[in-house]
């Protein structure tokens, strides 16, 4: 079985292609509200060229709410919209956007439609990156067309750091975990959503961004199908 093709969309891709100063694995080292903070959570989100991932996880020994959504992102001068077709808490009211603030490896979102802030550090770059989905997704005038329903997966890398995106019927689930190019494997580290959602092993990827080395990308994207769940 070829695990990959070509991605169908040719140079549709160019027009909705985020700035450079977006890429990378971004985590969060707080965030805050009038009134309150947050700096116990892990939060990764790893941006691509158009999508991205973003996983967060309540701390060890906690309970907490699991959220995690994946999608792409929309960017007009600082302002950044992510549109999430996999997610698993959708947003209410007008959606998820925020303005966005880079200083070196550090960067600042300002809420838009809430009042927060929140502080993300850089801890990878999107020099080494794969985007892929599984699923019946469309790329036409300028906008990408998500399927309401049926399977849909989406895989995100950035250097080591991966997060693989699973929307099975009514059920979803997101899973990060560290790649080793060297072996081709990827050690799980945090899941959250469904522990049992099903993967479309039997259909082949459809790569949207790759600058991974070839024996690398396919090593990647053939282990996903066996990643085990660590709960």
């Amino acid at each position: 079985m070829n695990l990959l093709v070509d991605h169908p969309f040719g140079d549709a891709l160019a027009g909705i292609e985020v700035p450079n100063w977006c890429h990378g694995v971004w985590q969060r080292e707080r965030l805050a509200w009038p009134g309150g903070e947050d700096r116990a959570k892990t939060v990764l989100w790893i941006q691509t060229p158009v999508l991205f991932a973003d996983l967060r996880v309540p701390p060890p020994g906690q309970v907490g709410e699991e959220q995690g959504f994946a999608g792409h992102l929309l960017v007009s001068g600082r302002i950044c919209a992510w549109q999430r077709p996999l997610d698993l808490k959708p947003p209410s009211g007008p959606g998820d956007a925020g303005a966005m603030y880079r200083d070196g490896t550090y960067m600042l979102e300002c809420g838009i439609h809430d009042n927060y802030l929140e502080d993300w550090r850089q801890i990878a770059d999107g020099t080494r990156h794969l985007a892929a989905t599984r699923g019946d997704v469309r790329v036409a005038d300028g906008e990408i067309q998500w399927p309401a329903e049926g399977l849909l997966e989406l895989l995100v890398a950035c250097g080591s750091h991966v997060i693989h995106a699973v929307r099975d019927g009514a059920t979803a689930s997101l899973r990060y975990g560290s790649f080793d190019a060297a072996s081709g494997q990827v050690t799980p580290q945090w899941q959250v959503g469904a522990r049992d959602a099903t993967v479309a092993a039997d259909n082949p990827w459809s790569i949207w961004h790759d600058t991974m080395a070839p024996v690398a990308r396919d090593a990647l994207l053939g282990s996903l199908d066996a990643l085990p769940a660590k709960t």
